[in-house]
């Protein structure tokens, strides 16, 4: 095997070694970024859920204070 023939097949080495990197980097960063969006849904259902919970005990707190103060509806 000639020097020739050696650095070719380093290069195409070295090529296929990056295009491998490449795609290892993009499947991951596609993992991730599935990932980071099942999570921004996750927090977005309990907001939801706080602001409905937080909703109901102001409400509840209003009641309780007409009721104290002896008014109804």
């Amino acid at each position: 095997m000639d020097l020739q023939n050696i650095a070719f097949l380093g290069f195409v080495g070295g090529w296929l070694g990056g295009l491998a990197w490449a795609l290892v980097a993009a499947l991951k960063a596609k993992s991730t970024k599935k990932e980071n969006e099942a999570m921004k849904r996750l927090i977005r259902q309990q907001n939801d859920v706080l602001t409905v919970t937080l909703n109901r005990e102001r409400k509840l707190k209003e009641q309780m204070k007409e009721e104290k103060h002896g008014r109804t509806n």
